[in-house]
């Protein structure tokens, strides 16, 4: 599977830009523009949404100013583009309860994924976590 690094390591003082460091990218794979014919802020804030699901198994709960910083973009631009990535059935945007703090998260709708080797590991494992996370929650709000 094709993918393109947007944004990468560069040489310097390491130091940071904004709220990413000097050392921190993002990918754009080729199923991204291919078979989801992504462009423009719909890409660059999927690319980052999809970061969080390859590398941890966790929603993005980042701000809406750090994906302004990503992609250059207003909040505007960001806010639309989460809109479409909803709507398209992309990402899926869930709440999460940080005491009496409501926060959006995203998510991968992995459903929507292409078929690939890569994705069904994926998936089997996402599946574990998923559960366990659910559970964590549940304890968390005394349910469990």
């Amino acid at each position: 599977m094709n993918q393109y690094v947007v944004t990468s390591k560069t040489s310097g003082s390491g130091g940071d830009v904004g709220r990413f460091a000097y050392d921190n990218f993002i990918v754009v794979w080729g199923f991204m523009r291919q078979e989801f014919k992504l462009k423009g802020f719909e890409l660059l804030v999927y690319a980052v949404i999809f970061g969080y699901h390859k590398s941890n198994c966790a929603p993005f709960s980042g701000s809406r100013e750090y994906l302004e910083e990503w992609t250059g973009g207003s909040r505007t631009s960001v806010e639309s583009a989460l809109s479409s990535l909803v709507d398209r059935g992309l990402i899926i945007k869930e709440y999460m309860r940080y005491g009496n703090i409501k926060k959006a998260t995203y998510r991968v709708n992995t459903e929507k994924l292409p078929t690939h080797p890569m994705f069904e590991l994926e998936n089997m494992n996402r599946d574990i976590v998923d559960k366990m996370r659910q559970h964590e929650r549940r304890v968390a709000l005394g349910l469990e």
